[in-house]
Formats: C-alpha cells, structure tokens, sequence
C-alpha cells in the first residue's frame, strides 16, 4: 500500500521542511567540538551521496569527481523517471546548505512513492549521517528505532568498557567509570 509522494499529509511526514536536518545543523553550529571541520558544500555533496547509495530508486550524478578539491557545482538528481539539476555550488553557509537540502527533498518527495520499506523520514536521516560522516567517523544520528534498540540492549552498562553511562540533561553522560 504506497502512499503517493506528492501529500505530505497522507504518510503524516514532510521531507521538504527537513525539520530533523535542521535541527542537527544547529547543533553542529552551537556545539561542534572543531568548527574548522565545517565545509557546507562538503557537507551537502556527501549527504546527497549517501541518499544515492542507500535509496536505490534515487540517482545523483555530479559534474566532478565528489571528493576533487573543488568541489562540484551541480548535481542532477534523478528519481524514477523524473531528473532535475540542482546548481548546488557556493554553498558557504549551514542554512544555504539546508535550503538547498530542501529543495532536493521537495523533488525526491514529489517524485517517489513511500513504502513500508521506503520512508521518507529514513531518506533524511540517510542524508544527515552523510552529512555528519565529513566531520569525522564518530558524529551520527541515530534515528529513535535504533536509538531505542541501543538504549535496550545497554541497559546503560558496556561490557568491558568499565563505565556505566545515563542521560544527565538530555546528553549521554559517563555516570562512573
């Protein structure tokens, strides 16, 4: 039973407000450790190639090599039959890179069909961990099914760690070592 793309409401999530992404920027801005590890474009390059490799029904094709020193200056995004080129260079800023993230998700939206299998709240998430993934291999999301999976299987106690961990003001906290 595919819920068509184009009403957001019909499956009850926006991708094209993008609202988790959104919230992650803002974190990595008030609270990323190396600021200097920050590249916008980077950034929106590899979010869009995580998205292609992880969502099969979803190609993007960029104008050069994605790991150049320049970095591309369009992606065309192609979902199903439907393409679109997005200039996507010059992009100097966080929220230049969410809006353009955002017009991105209003075309994959528009153009695909969420399953059972296939939501869109994963296509974001797929697109943040990219994101994330240019800062260093440790910065993740972790959407609420996994984290709660996460949350169970811990217990709040790692094996051979010696540390016993809890959530002190909404942050994950070593409790004792």
């Amino acid at each position: 039973n595919a819920l068509a793309g184009t009403d957001p409401a019909a499956s009850g999530y926006n991708l094209a407000k993008a609202e988790i992404l959104n919230k992650v920027l803002l974190q990595v801005k008030e609270k990323y450790v190396d600021p200097d590890r920050i590249d916008p474009a980077r950034m929106l390059v590899h979010g869009l190639d995580e998205i292609q490799k992880t969502v099969p029904e979803i190609v993007v094709t960029f104008d050069r090599d994605i790991d150049d020193e320049t970095p591309p200056s369009t992606a065309v995004v192609q979902v199903d039959a439907a393409t679109k080129t997005f200039r996507i260079g010059k992009i100097e800023s966080l929220w230049e890179m969410s809006f353009k993230m955002k017009e991105v998700f209003r075309f994959i939206q528009d153009n695909l069909k969420e399953t059972k299998e296939l939501k869109f709240n994963k296509v974001e998430y797929t697109a943040i961990n990219g994101i994330l993934n240019t800062l260093d291999p440790h910065s993740v999301l972790l959407s609420p099914e996994v984290f709660k999976e996460m949350q169970t299987q811990t217990g709040g106690k790692f094996g051979g760690l010696g540390i016993v961990i809890g959530i002190r003001d909404g942050g994950l906290t070593v409790i004792s070592p």
